[in-house]
């Protein structure tokens, strides 16, 4: 089992509660599976099943215990996060173009299912 990590560019869709309060987020998903196409199916789904739509793939990464080590503490909270429960996400959320304020809120926009995604391809 590998820990993988998946940079979306991603954008709510109308049917998510986020659409029109943020325009868009670089999305990292934390993946523990046991293979590559299957870590990034979840990942996919996970964005599907909250109604975010990917615009691009940024990134995708293979990370182990020694590189993890020298990370950032928000990073290795997300690695560890994603052995334990199966997965991880952090959303770095930009407000809507037609939005005038432009105060930064950090908050959660929703935990991680304790179970697969149920969107399936």
């Amino acid at each position: 089992m590998d820990v993988y990590v998946f940079v979306y560019h991603a954008k709510p869709t109308k049917g998510s509660p986020e659409h029109g309060v943020v325009g868009g987020a670089h999305v990292n998903i934390w993946i523990y599976d046991s293979s590559h196409e299957a870590a990034e199916t979840k990942a996919i789904s996970f964005l599907m099943d909250l109604s975010w739509e990917i615009i691009e793939a940024e990134r995708e990464l293979l990370i182990d215990d020694e590189q993890i080590a020298l990370s950032r503490e928000v990073t290795r909270e997300n690695y560890f996060l994603a052995k334990e429960l199966g997965m991880s996400a952090l959303f770095f959320a930009y407000p809507s173009e037609d939005t005038d304020d432009y105060l930064v809120e950090i908050r959660s926009i929703k935990n991680p299912p304790l179970s697969p995604p149920t969107t399936r391809h």
